[in-house]
């Protein structure tokens, strides 16, 4: 059974008035909370937030069928590691700081909407100068869940 972090909310996609287009294209909203509402400690299928960049790869919350992810990428983004798992037309994505490995922010979208970020330092927007995402294969079952093939086995 989950356990709530304490003081856990709902993620939100509903983007406020607010709203930066400094993600290249698509607007995101900057953060303006650096608190981990949103994380569910033992999550299931809930939306977990692995503290460190290798916690993250190890991360096999996606390999649940009945959770309905569909996807996992990772590409390098400047200074950050980024991590992201998709479910339909929505998608999570989590940026880690290469230096130290150590969870920094994550945004929230569906459908094509504005990224809008759950948590992170004040100001934060999703980093422009990202590589290309490579699709891995973290349940090692020849991608029925996601790429054939693809290696993210990056160090922290």
């Amino acid at each position: 059974m989950a356990t709530p972090i304490p003081d856990a909310a709902p993620m939100t996609t509903d983007a406020p008035a607010e709203a930066s287009s400094d993600s290249g294209g698509d607007a995101s909203t900057a953060c303006t909370s650096s608190a981990r509402t949103v994380c569910i400690a033992d999550s299931g299928c809930n939306l977990s937030c692995p503290p460190t960049w290798s916690a993250a790869l190890a991360d096999r919350s996606m390999c649940v069928p009945s959770c309905g992810f569909q996807r996992e990428l990772v590409a390098e983004c400047g200074q950050y590691e980024q991590w992201q798992l998709a479910a339909g037309d929505c998608s999570v994505v989590y940026y880690y700081e290469k230096s130290n490995g150590m969870l920094v922010a994550l945004f929230a979208s569906c459908a094509g909407e504005p990224s809008v970020c759950q948590f992170g330092p004040d100001g934060f927007t999703e980093p422009v100068a990202c590589g290309p995402q490579v699709e891995v294969d973290p349940c090692g079952d020849g991608g029925a869940d996601a790429g054939v093939g693809a290696d993210a086995s990056v160090a922290d």
